[in-house]
């Protein structure tokens, strides 16, 4: 909670003195939640990925790496996040082709 207040005074280079002072809310503001950002910023350049020519990045993306796997849980990797987020906003992994679609889809848009 402190990390995100802290935050968002750095955002809008406010000061304590001021915020305290004024009486303005950090709370109050009008802004997205950062995961939710972060979420789909992550979207936004996996379509950007798919969606291009046969491009080595896109090759690296669906490389699947064999061999040996250490003992216990395995780490969370940048495909298993970007599962979890089309999982979460409901989109699915066809919707890639167009891109008003996808970003239609996926935007996070900051409320009102």
């Amino acid at each position: 909670m402190v990390f995100l207040r802290d935050f968002k005074k750095k955002l809008l280079n406010l000061s304590v003195f001021y915020v305290f002072q004024i009486g303005i809310s950090i709370f109050s503001l009008k802004v997205a939640p950062v995961i939710e950002k972060l979420r789909s910023k992550r979207l936004a350049w996996f379509g950007h990925v798919m969606r291009r020519d046969d491009d080595i990045s896109k090759k690296v993306m669906r490389l699947n790496v064999d061999g040996y796997k250490g003992r216990g849980r395995p780490k969370k990797v940048w495909n298993d996040c970007v599962k979890e987020d089309m999982r979460r906003k409901g989109v699915d992994f066809d919707m890639t082709a167009g891109r008003d679609v996808w970003r239609s889809s996926t935007y996070c848009a900051d409320p009102q």
